[in-house]
């Protein structure tokens, strides 16, 4: 059974379709891309795995259970992570404050025990520090723990951003561009983290990606979007020859569009 399972999906904004009867399946513990030209509908497809826009027609399957009904909050809590292709963040909390955030949906806690302070809840929040730490020292960004996000570089927030995602260790990591912004070193920084985390927990990712040498040369299949279909879904070196992709995105691509 696959991990993820997009069975006809369909979103729309007014009388636009956004995604237009979109299938595909994700085995577990896969790298997988998302690709397409602005408006394609790779975003849409992201907000609607991840509860945040209605779906019109279709099913999204996690792990066998139909999600497409259910609130962010409890997708989150189901195993599902997701980055934004602009970092989304508390600038007026700090790095750690902000990473710690991310867990919050997954912590084992009850109501009780924060309105209590109960030891499970601080065992959790020692935990989910020590965490937190770990992953800001594998990003080399210990030094600025207790820094407020709102002062922090573009580059920095958006690896927050993903540890803030991470946190939480995901069954499946939903990646919005990920490398938007990033100079080369900062977007093959942030790449090789998700992959170690993959590697180490077993998540599977999905990622958006404008970045074509990133998506070609880490992704098991890629799938293609065009006008809110899908038009292609294959391992790397058959999409990037497949003439309908080429018409579609990768001729824009190399045009510099």
């Amino acid at each position: 059974m696959p991990l993820l399972s997009i069975q006809n999906l369909s979103v729309r904004f007014g009388g636009v379709n956004a995604l237009s009867e979109v299938s595909f399946d994700l085995e577990a513990g896969g790298i997988f891309g998302i690709i397409g030209p602005n408006g394609a509908g790779k975003t849409t497809l992201i907000n609607a795995i991840s509860g945040l826009e209605r779906v019109a027609g279709g099913k999204i399957l996690f792990d066998g259970h139909e999600t497409q009904d259910e609130p962010p909050h409890q997708i989150a809590r189901n195993g599902i992570a997701r980055t934004f292709q602009h970092a989304e963040l508390m600038p007026e909390e700090t790095a750690i404050e902000n990473i710690l955030a991310g867990q919050s949906c997954r912590a084992p806690t009850s109501l009780v025990d924060c309105l209590l302070r109960t030891p499970r809840l601080r065992d959790s929040e020692r935990m989910g520090r020590a965490g937190a730490l770990a992953l800001l020292d594998n990003l080399g960004l210990s030094a600025d723990a207790e820094t407020r996000v709102g002062e922090l570089p573009y580059g920095t927030a958006k690896k927050v951003d993903i540890a803030r995602a991470l946190i939480g260790r995901p069954r499946l990591l939903l990646l919005d561009e990920p490398t938007a912004g990033l100079s080369d070193v900062e977007a093959d920084e942030i790449i090789g983290l998700c992959l170690a985390s993959a590697r180490e927990t077993g998540t599977t990712l999905l990622l958006i990606e404008h970045n074509l040498r990133i998506v070609m040369s880490i992704s098991q299949r890629v799938i293609v979007l065009d006008h809110g279909r899908k038009i292609a879904d294959g391992p790397p070196s058959a999409v990037t020859t497949d003439p309908a992709v080429v018409t579609a995105y990768l001729g824009e691509e190399t045009t510099g569009a």
